[in-house]
């Protein structure tokens, strides 16, 4: 079986032809450079779903059709990930202090941090920005293993030299095994298209960034080498899709 992109923001159907919703993210274990699942945004407003990759039935153009029919939807594990901040009474009162402290006219009061065990949702739902301790604690709660990592559009892709490349749109797959074959970089400040970047090239996966083993200069070279092979007859690397 050939192996496919997916990509992030795609639409998902089920068997009987229903919009669940999107791609939000991709979840990969980066230290067997597998992908285990999507998480589907707004699956029929039941809120966000993991869907692992076995119940994926195929991979089409523009959009992703899951084994399983939309009456099955409620079944499926929801995703879960809340982040805690845990401020102690001493750091709640050091800070309320520092924040009253005179820095510039006209600065008179701020709102005190709570002290305890909160939710980011619960301290930012007023609206009123709460000044949070530097020794507070914070602590990243989520239903998926510990070894897997959430990449989304948001996830960036930086080079050798620490130089941010991109973002990325697409995350190559073997829809039998599971394995990562590389990623879609969408084009930014550095490539001023979409760039293919195989899992060979690739470092240390994190959420926040990608770190690449070759330099931006290195991805330039080896896409016009693609391309002028592709311009003679040989082919290159493969963006298949569907099975």
């Amino acid at each position: 079986m050939a192996q496919v992109n997916i990509r992030i923001g795609d639409p998902v159907y089920s068997s009987d032809e229903k919009k669940l919703g999107s791609v939000d993210r991709v979840v990969l274990n980066d230290k067997r450079r597998r992908v285990e699942a999507i998480i589907v945004h707004k699956l029929l407003q039941a809120g966000d779903k993991i869907i692992e990759l076995p119940l994926i039935d195929r991979v089409e153009e523009k959009r992703i059709v899951l084994r399983v029919d939309a009456g099955s939807v409620t079944e499926l594990p929801a995703f879960f990930r809340e982040a805690f901040i845990e401020v102690k009474p001493d750091d709640a009162h050091r800070t309320l202090w520092m924040s009253l402290m005179p820095s510039a006219p006209g600065t008179i009061l701020a709102l005190a941090p709570g002290a305890g065990r909160r939710t980011v949702r619960e301290i930012f739902s007023s609206g009123l920005t709460q000044p949070i301790p530097h020794s507070a604690n914070v602590e990243v709660v989520s239903n998926l293993p510990d070894d897997d990592v959430i990449i989304s559009s948001g996830t960036d892709v930086l080079d050798l030299d620490g130089q941010k490349v991109g973002t990325v749109a697409e995350v190559m797959v073997d829809p039998k095994s599971g394995s990562a074959g590389g990623f879609v970089v969408r084009e930014g400040i550095l490539f001023k298209s979409d760039r293919f970047i195989p899992i060979e090239w690739v470092g240390d996966i994190g959420e926040k960034h990608i770190r690449l083993l070759v330099s931006a200069e290195q991805v330039e070279a080896e896409d016009r080498q693609w391309a002028n092979l592709g311009a003679m007859g040989v082919k290159g690397t493969a963006f298949a899709r569907g099975n």
